[in-house]
C-alpha cells in the first residue's frame, strides 16, 4: 500500500510518456560520455545521442563525477524539448 501511494504521488508531477534514458562511459548508454579531458581548468568531453556525436563540450569544472552530472542534465534537457545550443551554452556558463 505504501508503495501504491508513493507511485501515485510520484506519477501526480511525472509525465510517465518520458523514456529512461541512460548515459555513462559504456556504449550502451544512451548518452555516451566519450574522449574526457581537462584543459585548463574545465572539462571538455564529447557525447553520443544516437545518430549524432556533439564534440568538445565545455564545462568550466573537472571531475568525471561534474561530467556525469553535467550528462544527466543534459539528458533531462533534451527530452523536455530544449535546443541542443541552448543546452550547451548553459553547460559552458555553469558555475558554483
Amino acid at each position: 500500500m505504501i508503495l501504491k501511494k508513493s507511485q501515485d504521488a510520484f506519477n501526480k508531477y511525472v509525465d510517465a510518456s518520458y523514456k529512461e534514458n541512460k548515459y555513462g562511459l559504456h556504449s550502451d548508454s544512451d548518452y555516451q560520455i566519450i574522449n574526457y579531458k581537462v584543459k585548463e581548468g574545465a572539462s571538455l568531453f564529447d557525447i553520443k545521442f544516437k545518430s549524432s556525436y556533439f564534440k568538445d563540450i565545455l564545462l568550466p569544472m573537472i571531475g568525471m563525477h561534474n561530467v556525469l552530472n553535467a550528462t544527466a542534465a543534459i539528458s533531462i534537457a533534451n527530452q523536455l524539448g530544449i535546443k541542443w545550443e541552448n543546452i550547451f551554452s548553459s553547460i559552458a556558463s555553469f558555475s558554483n
